[in-house]
Order: structure tokens, then sequence, then C-alpha cells
């Protein structure tokens, strides 16, 4: 398995977590405290999965020196 499929299957993984807490996040929307932290964290595991799927297409982010 090369390192762009791992890179695949982790933004996968990061982009069904992050479902998982949206999904969290609409159960308890009543609850304030536990919206926000379930929002944040969809945002941030998004996140995450996109910068998987960067590193897959592009290699890395940056080039060291």
């Amino acid at each position: 398995m090369t390192i762009e499929t791992f890179n695949h299957i982790e933004a996968g993984l990061w982009f069904i977590i992050g479902l998982g807490m949206l999904i969290a996040a609409l159960i308890r929307r009543r609850d304030n405290r536990w919206l926000t932290l379930f929002l944040v964290a969809t945002v941030a595991f998004t996140l995450f999965g996109i910068s998987d799927i960067i590193e897959a297409e592009t290699g890395a982010w940056w080039k060291p020196l």
C-alpha cells in the first residue's frame, strides 16, 4: 500500500468522524455547550480530512530547506 492510498483512507476516516460529530450535534442541538463542542469538532475533523487529501495529491504541505 502506498502512502497516497494510506492518506486517502485516513482522509475518509476523518470525514466519517466529522460526520459522526455533525450527527451528534444535531441530536444534542438543545444543549448549547455540546452543540458548540460538536460543531467545532466537525470543522476540525473535516479540515484534517482535507489536509490528508492535499497531502496525498501533492506529497506534502511544505518542503524542508
